[in-house]
């Protein structure tokens, strides 16, 4: 081996290597480098050395990397390729990964080091996919149906960073791998349910912490679970007796197998006693199996009550049952809408006097209803429609194309809209008619130039009769300093 930039020997089971570049303080060049290597190396293969010291000739241990000469530069016999890097499955594997060729016109000696360094292609599909969500101490929170007992939780304000050291992932439950399907936040923690399968049911959990860190959890029930997203709420300043008193809580109220279940973040209890005949296998009127996702129950701050939902019956393949439970009086009784309503929930009213309406969605048309509104409670039909909101902090959000697919319909057709700052800039109108009768989904490209601190994407269907199953929304936008 040259000593032109160390010194090496063993003596007695101990290794020692010298660097010996006292001029320059012994910087690092590639030639130390590739010499230090092979000395590591060479020890590490001589069965009687013990131990290694790695030390310094001069008067300095080392001044770190020697770019003499080099311009900042990387030295020539480095190669970094970055352009023609592509992506792909290598024998069938589900991962897709970046392959490189290297070539050489000449032979290599020994002791030259090959290094590559590369970053992973990431495939958010590779999970699944998304099942349930929530927001959580300032985080977005996933799940996902390959690994349904996993939530995947997000850095800290970054709702789409799913990576890093502020990112963490927790398991549910008590080690079983039963779907998550439903969470929500209670107080600072989080609920979260997970379904029920089998004799050994399901599980509550509760979530605490402030960051990847500091989670923990506390298994509330191994045996009660959840049926579905729309099956659970938490319902803030509920009038709870004690022997002495009656106090408010916040209360977390769910469906399951076994009935109609309440939380106060520490114990689990029925409360559905006097409708308990819906939960009982042994009565016809039970609710019916396999049908846990069409089964609903939320709350109505307009009279203060629970509303549910329920499939009853052995023919019933909507929710065709509405129990109601009054939560100051704790009793029970039942709504008999105009037409089944397969979900509920509370929206912010647009305009008016009264600031939080409730809305239904009617099994026979597919409209969604505003209720508590006249005797039929189906009497008006409201306008439907998603938001999507772009903004990051103060910065100025510069929107420049949007790609959209759905499936391919007969006839219909929707629209977008873009306001800024809550108004209305433009609507473009789409069909959702392919080009081809053969082909299954409808593709949309165009670009925009729209800038401001907020932007609202509004995407609804063209008329109230039109079906629209949207696949994929993608846009392209940057934020610059204001």
């Amino acid at each position: 081996m040259s000593d032109e930039t160390i010194l090496f020997n063993i003596k007695e089971g101990v290794a020692t290597i010298m660097l010996n570049r006292p001029s320059s303080l012994n910087a690092f060049n590639d030639q130390m480098i590739r010499e230090t290597l092979v000395a590591v190396r060479e020890s590490a293969r001589d069965a009687s050395v013990r131990v290694i010291v790695i030390t310094g000739s001069g008067r300095a241990f080392s001044s770190g990397a020697d770019i003499s000469g080099r311009g900042g530069q990387p030295p020539q016999d480095r190669y970094d390729y970055y352009t023609n890097a592509r992506f792909a499955q290598f024998q069938g594997h589900d991962f897709y990964l970046y392959w490189y060729e290297l070539t050489w016109d000449d032979d290599l000696d020994s002791d030259i080091v090959c290094e590559f360094q590369g970053m992973p292609y990431f495939d958010i599909t590779e999970l699944g996919e998304s099942y349930v969500c929530c927001a959580w101490k300032e985080r977005a929170c996933y799940t996902f149906d390959r690994w349904g007992a996993y939530i995947y939780v997000s850095a800290a304000g970054y709702p789409m960073v799913l990576n890093g050291n502020d990112f963490g992932i927790l398991k549910a439950g008590d080690g079983r791998s039963n779907r998550i399907v439903g969470m929500r936040r209670f107080h600072n923690e989080l609920m979260v349910w997970q379904e029920e399968k089998g004799v050994e049911g399901g599980c509550v959990t509760l979530f605490e912490g402030y960051s990847p860190e500091t989670f923990g959890k506390i298994v509330l029930s191994s045996q009660v679970g959840g049926m579905n997203a729309k099956s659970m709420v938490i319902v803030d300043g509920v009038l709870t007796s004690t022997r002495t008193d009656e106090t408010i809580k916040t209360i977390a109220f769910w469906l399951s197998r076994y009935g109609v279940m309440a939380s106060d973040g520490r114990t689990v209890q029925v409360i559905s006693d006097d409708i308990q005949n819906y939960f009982d296998p042994k009565e016809p009127e039970c609710i019916r199996n396999g049908y846990e996702h069409a089964h609903w129950l939320n709350y109505d701050s307009s009279d203060n009550v629970l509303r549910i939902g329920l499939v009853s019956g052995d023919g019933a393949t909507e929710p065709n049952v509405f129990p109601v439970l009054d939560l100051v009086d704790k009793t029970w009784s039942f709504d008999t809408p105009e037409q089944e309503i397969g979900c509920m929930t509370e929206v912010s009213a647009g305009s008016g006097d009264i600031e939080i309406i409730q809305v239904g969605g009617g099994v026979d048309d597919g409209t969604v209803y505003r209720l508590n509104n006249g005797t039929k409670d189906v009497t008006t039909a409201i306008d439907a429609y998603a938001d999507i909101e772009l903004g990051y902090q103060s910065l100025i959000i510069a929107l420049t194309e949007i790609v959209m697919r759905f499936k391919g319909q007969q006839s219909g057709s929707m629209s977008i809209s873009v306001l800024q700052n809550g108004v209305s800039v433009f609507s473009i109108p789409l069909s959702m008619v392919p080009d081809r009768p053969t082909e299954e989904f409808v593709r949309h490209r165009f670009s925009l130039n729209v800038t401001d601190h907020q932007i609202t994407l509004r995407i609804s269907n063209g008329n109230r009769d039109d079906d629209f199953h949207l696949i994929d929304f993608g846009i392209t936008s940057y934020a610059q300093p204001d």
